[in-house]
């Protein structure tokens, strides 16, 4: 592997590169923080939990929220 890169050739991360893209094009998304996605869902009516990383070579979150 040429040295900039990971042992893994960068393939920790080929998953959620795709899944931005896909986002992006197909959907007009944008990636959020944690942050704007706690103020919107505080404009709708819910309030932030808890925070899930799905793993640890994963930048993927899972974000709980409740009720207000």
């Amino acid at each position: 592997m040429p040295k900039p890169l990971p042992a893994n050739g960068g393939r920790a991360v080929e998953f959620e590169a795709g899944l931005d893209m896909h986002m992006m094009n197909l959907l007009n998304g944008a990636e959020r923080t944690s942050e704007q996605f706690r103020q919107i869902a505080e404009k709708a009516g819910w309030k932030p939990k808890q925070v899930y990383r799905t793993n640890e070579l994963s930048s993927l979150k899972i974000l709980e929220f409740v009720k207000m």
